[in-house]
């Protein structure tokens, strides 16, 4: 029999995965395995431990997932975050994004591409954008990686490239968000 799995909305770092492992072990939730986005239980969640998970994971801004629809597109962007973080060897072809998460959820990338815009309000592209620069703004905040490091780590196919779509999200490029310019909203 498989074990049950949760999905949690927002959970997006590694410090995620800490925060949660402790939120679970302080409530005496046995689990087997917390990765970005989901938590692999030994049981099901009693409706207890569910309202105290629920409030806990609330606490420090998380979601426990209830509905099918969220827990969908809440598998989506985990799969599509795992494709755009996966290694990619110099040389080595490897499937394309929609076509990976629609083998994931056993669907067509056509339904999923309507689904995901039907239930996000922007289709996958938009969203794949905003998780890049998204982890764009952490590499600037938190390192001192050059910006083609940076370029090279989130799989853009050049520093300008990574300019332009930088500066099309944000309205500055990435040296004047590292060097604080006007960041204060973004």
């Amino acid at each position: 029999m498989k074990n049950p799995v949760i999905l949690i909305r927002y959970m997006s770092t590694y410090r995620c995965i800490i925060c949660v492992e402790g939120i679970l072990k302080e409530l005496g939730i046995l689990f087997h395995s917390v990765e970005l986005g989901e938590v692999e239980l030994y049981d099901r969640l009693t409706a207890e431990h569910k309202v105290k998970l629920k409030d806990s994971l609330l606490k420090i801004k998380l979601e426990l997932l209830d509905d099918q629809q969220g827990l969908t597109i809440e598998k989506i962007k985990i799969y599509l975050q795992q494709w755009m973080d996966m290694d990619r060897p110099i040389g080595v072809k490897i499937e394309n994004r929609s076509d990976y998460v629609a083998n994931k959820l056993n669907c067509t990338p056509d339904l999923l591409a309507d689904f995901f815009q039907r239930n996000e309000g922007k289709v996958i592209s938009k969203y794949c954008i905003e998780y890049k620069v998204g982890r764009a703004k952490v590499q600037l905040r938190t390192t001192n990686n050059s910006y083609d490091d940076i370029a090279e780590i989130l799989h853009y196919k050049n520093k300008e490239y990574f300019f332009k779509q930088f500066k099309q999200e944000t309205g500055m490029t990435p040296e004047e968000y590292r060097n604080g310019e006007n960041n204060e909203g973004k």
